[in-house]
This record gives C-alpha cells, structure tokens and sequence, in this order.
C-alpha cells in the first residue's frame, strides 16, 4: 500500500479540471469584459496606463488561460505508452517503484488489464542484471514485469493503483555510471482485454525505501 498517500498527487489529480477551470475563467473574463467593457475603459484610462495597453493585458490573460486549457486537453487522451525517467542514482537497494494510472473510458466488469513496466537504460549506463527479468539488447531492455488487474465496477473515469516492488537485493542490480547523467527510462504499458483505449496519463512513479 502507499505510505505516503496524502502527498502524492494533489497537482496532477486536478489537471483535468484544470483544463475546465481555465476555459470556465477565460470565458468570464470575455463576459465581464463584453458587459463592462466601458466601465473598465474608463477605469484603466484613470490608472494612466493607456486604454489600449489594458485591452492589451486583458486580452493577454485571456489568451494565456486558453492556451493552458488547449496544454490540459492535448496532454490528455493520448494512446500507447508513457516514459517514466527516473535518476539512476534512486535505484537503491530496497527501492519499491508505484504507478497510478488514470483510466479513461467506458469499461465492462471484469475488464482485464494488462501492466508491463520495461526498464531501458541510455547509451551510457552499462548494467549487469541478476535474477528474475528478461533481456533484449536489441531494445535494450533489461527488467520487464507483467501484471493482471481488473476494473470491479462499469463506469467511466477509473482511477487504478498498480504497484511494482522491484525487490532489489543486493548483487541483483550492478549499475556502473559511466556520465553523470546517466539515468533510467521506465517505460510503463497498459493494455485492456477490450484493445486499446485512452488514458488520461500516468503519474511519475513513486520511490518507497522500503
């Protein structure tokens, strides 16, 4: 379970209602203008700015919140898979990696999920894996896990919890940093048992000392 479940994702719980906020507050400033347009010519002119350059901040603030609310709707709905980075220098002994994913879409009962989590190292890391994992030097993969859950309700929205605990002893892993920013890519994939879907993103993966 996660230990430290309050501080986890106050930020990126709201991104989609971010994007709504941002259109809700763009068109309010459009009405507040379209309906006081003379009032608040008057009172910037009052403020000895120059009517123009207040039309212009105005108009600034509206167009900055359209454009984070466009940010908000095309980081949102994408298909296929998402790269998690992670520093090479958090992979300790004892790390336990946490991904919550936020699904998107209409999902039967029992829908089963498939989760694969990939760790791709770069070009300057050389790395030495023992144990349980698979390797593909063509992509140069070199710890892969797979897992099973299923949706228990019909609905939209669904938030779920997946949890890799990578169970990294001593001797498993022998990394060797050959530049200082030498990192990992963890690469989460998700499939449904009714094909592919949207889903809204996936938060950066958590790092537990366990």
């Amino acid at each position: 379970m996660l230990q430290n479940k309050k501080n986890i994702y106050p930020k990126e719980l709201t991104e989609h209602s971010g994007m709504k906020l941002n259109i809700a507050l763009s068109l309010l400033f459009l009405g507040v203008i379209a309906v006081y347009y003379k009032e608040l010519g008057v009172w910037f002119l009052k403020q000895s700015i120059g009517f123009e350059l207040a039309i212009i901040i105005i108009l600034m603030i509206v167009l900055f919140l359209f454009i984070m609310a466009i940010k908000h709707l095309l980081s949102l709905n994408y298909y296929g898979d998402t790269a998690l980075e992670i520093t090479s220098k958090h992979l300790a002994v004892g790390a336990k990696l946490e991904a919550i994913v936020h699904l998107d879409g209409h999902f039967k009962a029992k829908d089963l999920f498939t989760v694969t989590l990939k760790n791709i190292y770069t070009y300057n890391v050389q790395t030495t894996v023992y144990g349980e994992g698979t390797t593909d030097e063509e992509t140069n993969t070199i710890w892969e896990k797979t897992l099973e859950t299923e949706v228990k309700k019909e609905g939209k929205d669904i938030f779920i919890e997946f949890f890799f605990n990578l169970d990294i002893d001593e001797g498993q892993v022998e990394t060797k940093q050959l530049h200082d920013k030498s990192h990992y890519n963890w690469v989460l994939t998700v499939n449904s048992s009714a094909g592919k879907y949207n889903f809204y993103r996936t938060y950066p993966l958590l790092i537990n000392k366990i």
